[in-house]
């Protein structure tokens, strides 16, 4: 997996793009029947929401993906399938 050093314009170009692509494999995850308890479903709110925030770093930090640890397992296998740059 991509691992930035610098928050380069290119370096946060990937970034974008391997964020965008996680959204995407976990797009399912939030609809009406998604088999899901609404923990589950909570927790990929959580990580969606952190996918959207990663780019924006505090000032001197690097931007990184946050971790998928807290996703349920039937998310965490969407996420997993995912080729990221």
């Amino acid at each position: 997996m991509f691992k930035a050093t610098k928050n380069t314009p290119a370096n946060l170009a990937t970034l974008r793009s391997n964020r965008d692509k996680l959204l995407a494999a976990t797009d399912w995850c939030l609809t009406i029947d998604a088999p899901l308890s609404l923990e589950e479903k909570e927790a990929v709110m959580e990580y969606r929401a952190a996918l959207r925030n990663c780019t924006k770093p505090e000032e001197g930090a690097i931007a990184t993906l946050p971790a998928s640890d807290a996703l349920p397992s039937k998310a965490l296998a969407s996420v997993r399938a995912v080729v990221l740059d």
